[in-house]
């Protein structure tokens, strides 16, 4: 039997999961290749001639059919390098810069309860600040600026922007009428606590940004001072910043979130491109726009746990920057990354010194889009920043400088990955060529310097993963074949809507009870989805797949996605019709059990007179709703 366990910590093992992409994992230990939407590479557990290991960035999960085997990065590392599921924890929370002793019980730690707490106050708060900004005659200063930058009604309300009065207490205030404690509102940034004692509000005439995660929830925010606030301010010799960024909380950490990501994941996930700008307004605008790929850093600079976010949902990056010093500073700091990780990425800067959302008010979206298309590759973009300025064949140790950082930046894709590609292989020569031509060096010594950075490197990538001992041995799987296909009909069918269809989890679980799964495996998968329910999360694929560390169960999660994939391309029926449809024939069945067992009691002479008559009234009524048939008003 297969049993499947809550993680205690599933909060620090969900944040682990996000900060680590399969692809950038599953990718040291061999040589990837692109297959559409997703990679393969060979199976380290079967003589695997052709790869026939399946990697998916969009689910992060890996599967190999073969032998059956499959399941998320710690079943990977758990089953490669034969570790337990606490040290693989801790190893994928060392690499991607989580403090280890957060793994653990602590005393300042959430549990579910405490963080659904602090989510309903952040919700509370932006549905106030946002009603506000709608109804009250004191926001209409906050509402005429956002009519004179152009933000339109709809685009106000898909972002759910609100307004803090100019005032020391006024959310403190309601907080206080409804429950939501002075010390909840400082835990998530809503508050301060005055030295003398007291709280007092940290948004204050400001327009309100909500942040919200993946998964729609209300988990910051971010304030733009209205200009005259800000201009009143300057006169009394204060200084006011024109943005504030709410702090990191226990719900909220910078790096693991993009500004609008929310709203436009869906058609991200179907182009695979990403544009990232700098602003909330650049993003409320590109959308109103209908730019649906546009999205935002959050105060704090673009970095690598943003790029392994990122990856779950793009392959194309167009970074949007400002012409400047500081824009051409930052598009240098962030290159490396984005090449580290394999990643296509482009840089565009708008013309005439304006920012996106002032280009897009003065010549609309289509000469946008335009320049998007023409993104400039961040290399080439490189190679020129670097090449500006000096002669190369003057000044030689300025040469020689920038010669080895385009160089130490190309190196950054390992050799292996750039052989599996014949057209990236292709174009790094022809990046080679130009750049002893430019440099006026043999193209052999650019190509040598290259081994030399990229060797060092190699050098590198075992001790990146925490793995400085010898390699583990390639072992045979042990995996008992459990095959969901060989269920009864109606557990897989609704296993595999609810992959499909999450949102029908609260459907499901009021209408089917967790005993009719007769098998135990698509029971205990089953257990995952009622357990997303009850804590009020959503039941999509990486919450379910995170509430358990059993790598059978995994395994049988990734099979499911896969069915049902597979299946929803040949359905003739909507996944509602053919929901409706399997819970139907769940309870028919169950009336149909129900009834043989109470007829059996019956002619066995169980029941006394009283308790007869309740279970022959009983009997017709299931029979009645078995065939549709509504009671009369007599009844």
């Amino acid at each position: 039997m297969v049993r499947g366990s809550l993680n205690d910590h599933f909060e620090v093992k969900e944040r682990v999961r996000q900060a680590t992409d399969i692809v950038d994992l599953i990718g040291r230990y061999g040589e990837l290749r692109r297959q559409g939407r997703n990679w393969v590479i060979r199976c380290p557990w079967h003589d695997d001639r052709r790869p026939s290991l399946q990697v998916n960035p969009a689910r992060q999960s890996w599967k190999c059919w073969v032998c059956n085997v499959g399941g998320d990065v710690f079943s990977f590392l758990m089953k490669r390098e034969n570790l337990d599921f606490p040290a693989a924890l801790r190893m994928l929370a060392e690499r991607a810069g989580i403090p280890i002793e957060q793994l653990g019980p602590s005393k300042g730690g959430l549990n579910r309860d405490q963080k659904a707490a602090l989510l309903e106050a952040m919700q509370w708060a932006a549905d106030l600040y946002h009603q506000h900004l709608l109804h009250s005659d004191e926001a209409e200063a906050a509402r005429m600026y956002l009519r004179d930058r152009g933000l339109l009604p709809p685009a106000i309300e898909a972002f759910r922007i609100g307004y803090a009065p100019d005032q020391w207490s006024w959310l403190l205030d309601r907080a206080n009428k409804t429950g939501h404690e002075s010390k909840v509102l400082k835990d998530i940034g809503l508050a301060q606590q005055r030295d003398q004692g007291g709280f007092y509000d940290f948004y204050r005439g400001r327009l309100i940004f909500p942040i919200f995660d993946v998964q729609n929830r209300a988990i910051s925010l971010g304030g733009r001072i209205l200009p005259e606030i800000a201009q009143r301010e300057e006169t009394m010799g204060r200084h006011a910043a024109k943005y504030i960024n709410g702090p990191e909380t226990p719900i909220y950490t910078k790096s693991d979130n993009l500004f609008g990501l929310n709203l436009v994941r869906p058609a991200v996930e179907k182009t695979r491109h990403l544009v990232i700008v700098e602003g909330y307004t650049d993003v409320i605008m590109a959308w109103q726009a209908g730019l649906q790929n546009v999205v935002a850093v959050q105060g704090t600079a673009l970095n690598e746990r943003h790029i392994r976010l990122i990856r779950r949902f793009a392959d194309r990056v167009t970074l949007v920057l400002d012409g400047d010093e500081a824009g051409i500073r930052r598009t240098n700091e962030i290159l490396n990354l984005f090449v580290a990780q394999d990643m296509d990425l482009r840089v565009m800067v708008p013309p005439e010194g304006l920012d996106p959302c002032d280009y897009l008010l003065k010549y609309s979206a289509t000469p946008f889009v335009e320049l998007l298309d023409r993104a400039e590759d961040a290399l080439d973009y490189k190679v020129r920043v670097e090449t500006t300025g000096f002669d190369p064949l003057k000044d030689t140790q300025r040469a020689t400088q920038a010669l080895t950082n385009i160089l130490s930046t190309i190196a950054q894709t390992p050799r292996s990955q750039v052989l599996a590609s014949g057209q990236r292989h292709l174009r790094e020569q022809q990046l080679l060529a130009r750049l002893a031509s430019r440099f006026q060096v043999e193209p052999w010594s650019v190509s040598n310097r290259l081994q030399e950075l990229r060797q060092r490197q190699a050098g590198q990538e075992r001790s990146y993963l925490g793995l400085d001992g010898p390699e583990a041995p390639v072992r045979e799987p042990q995996t008992t074949w459990l095959d969901p296909r060989k269920w009864d009909w109606k557990h897989l069918e609704v296993l595999e809507l609810l992959v499909l269809q999450p949102d029908l989890v609260e459907l499901v679980v009021e209408r089917v009870p967790l005993e009719w799964f007769s098998d135990s495996t698509s029971r205990e998968i089953y257990r995952l989805y009622c357990s997303c329910y009850e804590d009020g999360v959503a039941a999509d694929f990486a919450q379910v797949s995170n509430r358990t560390d059993d790598p059978e169960l995994q395994n049988i999660l990734v099979s499911l996605d896969e069915l049902a994939q597979e299946k929803s391309q040949r359905a003739n029926l909507s996944v509602e019709e053919r929901m409706t449809t399997v819970l139907d024939w769940f309870y028919h069945e169950e009336v149909k059990a129900t009834q043989r067992q109470t007829r059996a009691q019956l002619e066995e002479n169980k029941f006394d007179e009283d308790q007869e008559l309740a279970q022959l009234q009983a009997l017709i009524h299931m029979e009645r709703q078995r065939q549709g048939i509504r009671p009369t008003r007599e009844e």
